[in-house]
């Protein structure tokens, strides 16, 4: 889908993205590899699909809905779970070389690598993390894999929630050494099971600001306005499959997380 201009036949001399890509109403299961990436485009936009049981046989780097090497993409009101994991496993990637992708109102669930890897290294930047739900994400990769490298990257007003029994890692980094300069803000992040550090919150490639985190021992000290509450959801944990299974997510009147946040 790749357009080449060429100065004479067969010899390609700019390259231009494919636009107007558009991924929606899909249903995958069993998929091999990656469920669903683009690769090469300005503006697509994936939405109202669902993956599940990805990497189902190959031992790469796959995830299951993830941009490459794109821009402006924006991936909306998916659903992506039980992603497995030899290599990277998460539900949402926002990888390499990729400029100005926005991943917003996304349900997360029971993918073994994580929720969202943030990928580094080439020009990488932009990628904003924003109201989306991961319930009981994590294992291998941490639940978010920030990757130094990447610049102006933001995670926003997400939920992330790890039930009892669940034995997770938190935010780490794969890779050392490169520029970050991510913002974690306002988001609400509950631990009922067993978390990790990893390589800890990472306070000097990561902002903290006006988080809750409930069922640690260790906060980031660089998050003046945390709040250690319980952000009382109405019934959290209780996502099965299916967007429209959240509503437990809602939050009660009494909640400390009402109005809590900051101007974003």
């Amino acid at each position: 889908c790749n357009q080449w201009e060429k100065n004479s036949p067969g010899v390609p001399v700019n390259w231009y993205p494919s636009t107007n890509v558009v991924v929606r109403n899909n249903y995958m299961e069993k998929i091999g590899g990656d469920g669903i990436t683009v690769r090469d485009t300005d503006g697509a936009l994936i939405e109202h699909n669902l993956v599940r049981d990805c990497r189902y046989q190959n031992t790469g780097y796959n995830v299951g809905i993830w941009p490459f090497e794109a821009a402006n993409t924006v991936i909306q009101y998916n659903e992506a779970y039980d992603t497995h994991s030899v290599q990277d496993g998460q539900g949402l990637d926002c990888d390499h070389a990729s400029s100005n992708s926005v991943m917003q109102y996304n349900y997360s669930h029971n993918n073994e690598g994580g929720f969202m890897l943030i990928m580094g290294g080439y020009p990488h930047t932009g990628a904003t993390i924003r109201y989306n739900i991961s319930q009981n994400d994590g294992a291998k990769h941490g639940v978010i894999d920030w990757r130094p490298g990447h610049e102006g990257s933001m995670a926003y007003n997400n939920t992330i929630y790890l039930g009892e029994g669940i034995d997770r890692e938190w935010l780490k980094n794969g890779y050392t050494g490169g520029k970050s300069d991510a913002k974690f803000y306002n988001n609400i992040v509950v631990n009922k099971g067993k978390m990790t550090l990893g390589a800890g919150f990472n306070e000097q490639e990561i902002d903290y600001g006006s988080n809750i985190f409930v069922g640690f021992n260790q906060v980031p000290a660089n998050d003046t306005a945390v709040i250690q509450e319980d952000p009382k959801f109405v019934a959290p944990g209780t996502g099965a499959n299916g967007i429209d299974s959240l509503k437990g997510y809602q939050l009660q009147a009494d909640s400390p997380a009402i109005d809590a946040g900051m101007n974003l």
